[in-house]
């Protein structure tokens, strides 16, 4: 048994032995046939062909080697193609290792042939070189065929492992770089190609497809497709015709983007770049809002070499959908080209983000800034481009504009606006013409000219802040603007603009700063300026709506919702020549115009007559519970009836008050018409007034002097004086507004024609003189009436010099001289007393108590005639009670004779009865004494 099982393994070790030996012997002979394979026919032929086709050198560093197990395979180390001409050492590709799997059959002839190559980290590098063309021209479609077809039945596969595409320029030093690039090319009548490769930090994977490879001369079917994921894909699908030396393409794509505002930032993957936070921050809004990041673009493709056209364009996307057309060309490897699109409608917002996300901060971008682009120009140099577009609606925010009309054109790295129209509210347009470009400090400019007019600037504003619809219509009306206009980074500026505003002609230059707080400046010249041009528009609006408000009311009314919004700093400064304000010609105006976010002012206002200087200014602030006016203002002659409206005449038109209309009465009715104090109502302030004339209907007030402050409805006078009736006049006190206003406050009249006040206020003119009259008043009513019929007034009166007509005390002293009997006395004194004039000192108290005027005594004195007068007027219902003893020392008796002088009835045309029968007696008793 044991000798059996020892046999068995001596005859099995021979049979091991033996394969062994022949395996050995095998492999021998496939090395010493490694030996004598010639492997210069394949790497002769592969050279000669690229140097043929590419005009490019070929330096194979390495050794050329064969393996024939486990399949024959020649490799080919360290493959290097370089520019003749270059001297630099960057090849331009560069190939770690090829391998050629070769047929068995094949490996002996002296033809090579190839079923399969495959190509270990291979780089290929492109550049622009400073002649500012893209050299790779060698790669040409010629190369390829001949390369596919070296001794082939057919082509073989390709396998690309680890392959890396750098583009770069040599101008900016910029460039961009594929990496990471694996495919695998299988060839036959239905070639396939598929693979992946990572750029920008994303990754991509790719396929395509091509049909009927071999059928002669006729187009073939083919798919294409690039994407990152489901929701980032291109497709592309059609024919291909490579019967000629130019490919030949014709087909259909479609473009589905999920977010195509975070392929703005695809040239780097730091998260803290400005752009790269843009994205993030609309990536992370809610979904409903994430729809102005989809971008679908569809249409037909045509190709013919380098000569793309895009037909039947369909655009959906960034909240916008449009339709078109583009061509694609290819001049010295530069492209040009031309699209034209037609939107159903546009937002400006969405695209506007997506600009600036892909323009506007390229100087903050790291080393690479994408593409031809220099980092301080975001506009390419060698990309020409031609773009028309319409869009039926422009969408800017919660605003809808009509239409779009754009025809602009790029080369050189610069935009050529030839036409920019744009429909805006108010029945306005905006046109603009000019040049995008780079500015000497490195910042992008536009420069050009603009033309905008329109029926209503208030609505043209709401583009600029939708708070400009809060403005007053008065003056806000149809306008134009031609200018010349720059924008760039920091600054807008118009110059030599010619301007219209209604009838208002202007002229100037406006420059806005984009500071943190954006400014405007300007400063605007004005010709021939009718500044009553607004009060008239003014008048003609209220005599419509029947209103007696006066022109520049303010009540708490008033909306100032557009200055508490202004987000813009604004300073005019504005020169006039020539102009017309207050209905009076003058010579030139200067004021300044400030603005800013609750702030306004008109500052340095001056305004040259040939007989005077009109100045002041005027600011207002409604940053506090209250706006706040400030207003200073210095006039040599001022009417007030300009203000007014011209269905109304100031009050103070007639010197007399309104009368009774109920027939057979005389009494004066004051007036019941409601005061109006809401001009107090919500507002603070502080009035300074120099005014050397001021007219109010027959009413003249000179050398005014007012210097007040408004505080919760409460107008405190700290001076306000001026000249009337002759005298100077002065009020210290206090006004207050609300549902029952009030006055209190203290007064001087000081040396008064009193003439002049009686004739104003109770329409007697007999009694004339100077006086001076001092005292306070305070009272409160919802109308004149009623602060008449509620005043509590104390004053103090001293007159000198004067005279009352009518009242003729020398002529009673005459007559109580010539009478011989009681009877003459009554009949003389009555027809004397009221037949001359008296000149009196006047002395006195009086007490105004609800609307009822008492004196405890005023004394009248006439040389040695002094007089008592006492009584009441009742303001309301106009009537008096009056009583003067007159006593005459002059007439030697042990008892003085008297005379008392009764007023009664109306104030106007009182009753007059006299008591003579002192000097009666003092006759009857001069008779009896002779």
């Amino acid at each position: 048994m044991f000798q059996k099982l020892r046999d068995n393994l001596l005859a099995n070790s021979r049979i091991a032995v033996g394969i062994v030996m022949a395996v050995l012997f095998v492999l021998g002979i496939i090395e010493i046939a490694q030996g004598f394979i010639d492997t210069h026919n394949y790497r002769d032929e592969f050279t000669q062909i690229i140097k043929e086709k590419t005009g490019r050198n070929v330096t194979i560093k390495g050794k050329v080697s064969i393996s024939l197990l486990p399949t024959p395979t020649i490799y080919i180390p360290n493959i290097e193609l370089r520019d003749t001409d270059s001297k630099t050492p960057i090849p331009s590709i560069a190939i770690e290792m090829v391998q050629l799997d070769v047929p068995l059959g094949a490996v002996f002839s002296d033809r090579p042939r190839v079923s399969h190559i495959t190509l270990q980290r291979p780089v290929l590098e492109v550049e622009r070189t400073q002649d500012n063309l893209i050299h790779w021209d060698w790669l040409n479609a010629s190369l390829i065929k001949a390369l596919a077809s070296v001794n082939n039945a057919e082509p073989p596969s390709l396998n690309i492992i680890d392959g890396t595409v750098v583009y770069h320029d040599n101008r900016t030093g910029k460039g961009m770089t594929a990496e990471n690039l694996r495919a695998l090319i299988t060839p036959g009548s239905n070639l396939g190609a598929k693979g992946s490769f990572t750029m920008y930090g994303r990754d991509f994977a790719f396929s395509f497809g091509v049909s009927d490879l071999f059928a002669a001369g006729a187009p073939m079917p083919f798919t294409a497709e690039l994407r990152t994921d489901a929701h980032n894909v291109l497709h592309w699908q059609g024919k291909l015709d490579m019967s000629s030396d130019n490919l030949k393409i014709d087909g259909k794509f479609d473009l589905a983007v999920q977010n195509v505002l975070a392929w703005t930032d695809a040239a780097s993957a730091d998260a803290e770049r400005p752009l790269a936070r843009i994205t993030n921050q609309f990536t992370q809004q809610e979904e409903e809002k994430k729809s102005i990041l989809l971008l679908n673009l569809s249409g037909d493709w045509s190709q013919d070499g380098l000569s793309i056209e895009m037909n039947n364009l369909q655009l959906q996307g960034l909240n916008s959908i449009g339709t078109g057309k583009a061509s694609l060309t290819w001049k010295g490897w530069q492209p040009f080209v031309i699209c034209q699109m037609g939107f159903k409608t546009l937002e400006y917002d969405s695209w506007q983000t997506l600009l600036i996300a892909m323009f506007g901060n390229k100087a903050a971008a790291p080393a690479y800034s994408g593409g031809d682009v220099q980092p301080e120009n975001p506009l390419p140099k060698d990309v020409q481009a031609a773009l028309t577009m319409t869009a039926d609606q422009l969408t800017v925010g919660a605003q809808a504009w009509k239409s779009v009309e754009l025809s602009a054109s790029l080369a050189d790295a610069a935009v050529t606006i030839n036409r920019l129209d744009i429909k805006l509210p108010g029945e306005s347009s905006l046109t603009l013409f000019g040049v995008i470009s780079q500015g000497a400090t490195s910042g992008m400019r536009f420069e050009g000219s603009m033309e905008t007019s329109g029926k209503s600037l208030r609505q043209a504003l709401t583009v600029l802040d939708e708070s400009a619809a809060d403005l007053p219509e008065i003056g806000f009306g149809s306008f134009s603007v031609h200018s010349n206009i720059f924008v760039s980074a920091d600054q807008v500026r118009l110059s030599e603009a010619d301007a219209k505003l209604n009838d208002l002609a202007l002229n100037g230059g406006l420059v806005a700063y984009f500071d943190a707080r954006p400014r405007l400046e300007a400063d605007v010249k004005l010709k021939n300026i009718n500044f009553d041009y607004f009060r008239d528009v003014w008048r003609t609006k209220h005599k419509e709506a029947a209103s007696n408000d006066f022109f520049l009311k303010f009540d708490k009314g008033v909306n100032f919702n557009w200055l508490n919004k202004l987000q813009t700093s604004i300073n005019f400064k504005v020169n006039v020549d020539g102009f017309t304000f207050m209905e009076r010609k003058g010579n030139g105006a200067s004021f300044i115009i400030f603005a800013r976010e609750g702030e306004f002012g008109l500052y340095d206002a001056h305004l040259n007559y040939p007989d005077e200087v009109m100045d002041g200014s005027f600011s207002l602030n409604v940053k506090g519970q209250q706006p706040l006016v400030r207003l200073i203002f210095n006039a040599n002659d001022v009417d007030m009836g300009y203000f007014a409206p011209a269905i109304a005449s100031p009050v103070a038109a007639s010197s007399e008050l309104p009368k009774d209309s109920a027939p057979g009465e005389d009494n004066k009715i004051w007036p019941k018409t409601l005061i109006d104090t809401s001009w107090m109502d919500g507002y603070s302030g502080s009035f300074d007034f120099s005014i050397g004339k001021l007219t109010y209907g027959k009413t003249i007030v000179n050398r005014l002097k007012l210097q007040a402050k408004l505080d919760n409805k409460l107008l405190t006078f700290s001076n306000f004086t001026f000249d009337y009736w002759q005298g100077r006049c002065s009020v210290l006190g206090s006004m207050y507004g609300g549902e029952v206003p009030g006055v209190s406050v203290s007064f001087m009249l000081y040396d008064i024609e009193l003439h002049d006040m009686l004739k104003d206020l109770v329409s007697r003119d007999n009694i004339s003189g100077k006086s001076s009259i001092s005292g306070t008043v305070t009272t409160s009513g919802v109308n004149l009436l009623s602060w008449v019929s509620q005043s509590d007034i104390k004053l103090v009166l001293a007159g000198r010099g004067v005279k009352v007509g009518g009242v003729n005390l020398q002529g009673v002293t005459d007559a109580v001289a010539v009478s011989r009997t009681a009877a003459d006395v009554f009949t003389n004194v009555n027809q004397a007393l009221v037949s001359g004039t008296t000149e009196f000192t006047v002395d006195g108290n009086i007490n105004v108590k609800n609307g009822v005027m008492k004196s405890p005594g005023i004394t009248l004195k006439s040389g040695s005639i002094i007089g008592d007068l006492t009584g009441e007027v009742r303001l309301v219902p106009w009537t008096m009670d009056l009583s003067t003893l007159f006593q005459f020392p002059v007439m030697t008796s042990e008892t003085v004779p008297t005379m008392t002088v009764q007023l009664s009835g109306s104030i106007n045309t009182p009753t007059l009865k006299t008591d003579t029968s002192s000097l009666e007696a003092y006759v009857a008793k001069r008779i009896i004494s002779r």
